[in-house]
């Protein structure tokens, strides 16, 4: 292609256009890379700031799991000393009950040795009394 004077002018007006219109898209690939590594910077930001609260709900939650392990100790302690508590309070009851009837059995070992005291003294009295009448017969003879 063979250039004249005014057709090689107007061709280089067109790149030159060209060149500008690259320039400019040029440009705004620029900015918009810069804008993306802004975002790009922001949404690290975030990321790392994800992360960190990751890590301490990742410790809270440590913590809580050992407190929670602890109260099921502990539950399971209480519990089982409930019923320890319980087996005693039933042998208690049984202890209390064998008492009961033991003590009803001496009351009434008791009431007999009492009554048949009473019957003793009974008979040593009259047995007494006729030895008294016996000595009195004799003496007065």
């Amino acid at each position: 292609m063979h250039c004249n004077g005014l057709n090689c002018r107007a061709n280089e007006e067109k790149y030159l256009l060209k060149v500008k219109e690259l320039e400019a898209q040029l440009m705004n690939v620029k900015n918009e890379n810069t804008q993306i590594k802004k975002q790009a910077e922001s949404y690290q930001k975030q990321l790392n700031f994800a992360n960190l609260e990751i890590e301490s709900l990742n410790s809270q939650n440590a913590v809580l799991s050992k407190q929670y392990q602890g109260l099921l100790d502990e539950n399971e302690d209480i519990k089982n000393e409930l019923f320890d508590n319980r087996q005693q309070i039933i042998s208690y009851q049984q202890q209390e009950t064998s008492l009961k009837l033991s003590l009803e059995k001496y009351t009434r070992e008791l009431t007999q040795m009492q009554a048949m005291m009473n019957r003793s003294d009974k008979s040593y009295q009259v047995l007494n009394l006729s030895r008294m009448k016996s000595h009195i017969i004799h003496s007065s003879c």
